[in-house]
């Protein structure tokens, strides 16, 4: 049985949320912290693929998400993670939508040391899930 994709993102942000509290000088720092941490989770897998890769380039042939966290992981989906550490809420959901919007990824993860992220919708208008991880103590 294959578990749904809402469920990897949620396993997934708290994950992210349980990593030790650390200062990044950067947003590449955090995402290579994160990387690491991620990719930890699934080091028990025997398996080809990849775990995680940052910087995936995507089918709509423009975006190019942080982190994508492959079946190696969640055993099914595919679970894209952004890291937001600035941005009007509007503009980084319009980011996310569009990422939504590729068939190769199931779901999201927005990884935000912003306060102003923690509102943003759940779901995009395709049904795909949004999980908001927060690291508003630490982070960068």
């Amino acid at each position: 049985m294959t578990i749904p994709a809402l469920d990897w993102a949620e396993q997934i942000a708290v994950q992210i949320q349980a990593m030790p509290t650390a200062t990044h000088v950067s947003e590449a720092e955090l995402q290579a912290a994160l990387a690491a941490h991620i990719d930890g989770m699934a080091r028990a897998a025997v398996t080809d693929d990849p775990g995680v890769v940052r910087e995936v380039p995507l089918s709509d042939g423009h975006s190019r998400i942080d982190l994508m966290v492959y079946p190696a992981i969640t055993g099914g989906p595919f679970i894209g993670v952004e890291v937001k550490v600035k941005g009007a809420p509007a503009d980084v959901f319009r980011q996310l939508a569009r990422y939504a919007e590729c068939e190769e990824v199931h779901g999201l993860v927005l990884v935000t040391t912003s306060a102003r992220h923690l509102r943003m919708p759940r779901t995009f208008d395709n049904g795909k899930p949004l999980v908001v991880a927060t690291l508003l103590e630490g982070g960068l």
